[in-house]
């Protein structure tokens, strides 16, 4: 079967918006053929952390480009691993920051990450969202401020 969608990251402005199209098309589809007896329960798990400081948020972007580096190119066969430690790929169509940042990922502030949940929420239609708050090479103590703000901050707008 045809997914209709490419291995790594979903291009830039008009191909993501044909993937998540022909995506919902699949979807739809084969809802319509099974008839889920009960709705179905989606997810999604994207890099989390929540900061009041634009250059944590960029560096905490940062480490987990690091991570998702790693990631795809061990997924996707492009990998490099030098005396056992994986090394960080940039993926063929790999976006910069900003774009991660806005389309990917959910740092930075309480409110952008509030906006950023309800817009995968309205898109996917997700019922649950995973956190990964622990990436690239996060200190211990900015991943618990961060899951602290997240918990004072973000989960009652998002409830």
């Amino acid at each position: 079967m045809d997914h209709g969608a490419e291995p790594g990251f979903a291009g830039r402005g008009g191909a993501a918006r044909v993937q998540r199209a022909q995506f919902r098309r699949l979807f739809d589809r084969v809802v319509g053929e099974v008839k889920p007896p009960r709705p179905l329960q989606i997810g999604v798990q994207r890099a989390v952390y929540v900061t009041d400081n634009a250059a944590d948020a960029r560096e905490a972007a940062d480490q987990a480009r690091w991570n998702m580096r790693v990631t795809l190119s061990l997924r996707n066969h492009y990998e490099r691993v030098d005396q056992g430690h994986a090394i960080p790929v940039p993926a063929p169509t790999e976006p910069d920051i900003d774009d991660l940042l806005d389309r990917f990922l959910v740092i930075g502030t309480p409110d952008t990450c509030i906006r950023q949940i309800r817009r995968i929420r309205d898109l996917v239609g997700i019922t649950h969202f995973n956190c990964s708050f622990w990436f690239g090479d996060l200190e211990h103590a900015r991943v618990l401020r961060s899951m602290e703000l997240f918990a004072r901050e973000v989960m009652p707008a998002v409830g």
